[in-house]
């Protein structure tokens, strides 16, 4: 079963990088620059879910729908277990500012704009933010803003997240 997950991971993966890889050919301001961030920003979200299913897989638990690494690491100690992996996620997200931290505040603000501001931390990644207020794309009454969505923060969300799967997967092979 693990395999199956490892498979969505790398699919996920590689969506992300050929979306960005186009947002990146797009005029800066473009609408399908912005569909293909978010797109990827999505993508490496799907990615994370399922590399947490391919965990669980991989240390014979229950594969449920875990949504976040804190909610596995509770799994995990219920029956008295340590996963080395979950523990590593879960310091990378409680980091202000970290790769994940900005990762799942981008992908949150997708999918509820209207929702209560990302964290500071997320503003504060972003490297590539002008400070004028044209940051946001505007469709209909729906304002998306997309300030920490850029192809070079996307190219570093998604450098670090293949980074960590490939080192975990080799520690995963050798226990």
């Amino acid at each position: 079963m693990a395999g199956e997950y490892t498979t969505r991971v790398n699919q996920a993966l590689a969506f992300a990088k050929a979306l960005n890889t186009q947002a990146a050919q797009e005029q800066q301001a473009s609408i399908l620059a912005k569909a293909c961030l978010e797109g990827a920003c999505l993508q490496l979200h799907i990615a994370y879910n399922f590399y947490l299913r391919e965990i669980a897989s991989q240390y014979s638990l229950p594969v449920l729908t875990h949504s976040s690494a804190e909610e596995l690491q509770t799994i995990f100690a219920e029956q008295g277990r340590i996963c080395p992996e979950v523990t590593e996620l879960c310091e990378i997200h409680s980091r202000s500012g970290s790769w994940l931290s900005c990762l799942k505040d981008a992908h949150q603000r997708i999918l509820d704009p209207g929702g209560p501001a990302p964290s500071s931390s997320v503003a504060a990644h972003s490297s590539t933010l002008n400070k004028d207020r044209d940051h946001s794309l505007v469709i209909g009454v729906v304002e998306v803003d997309i300030q920490v969505l850029s192809t070079g923060n996307v190219k570093e969300w998604l450098g670090s997240i293949s980074t960590l799967i490939t080192r975990h997967r080799e520690s995963m092979q050798e226990c």
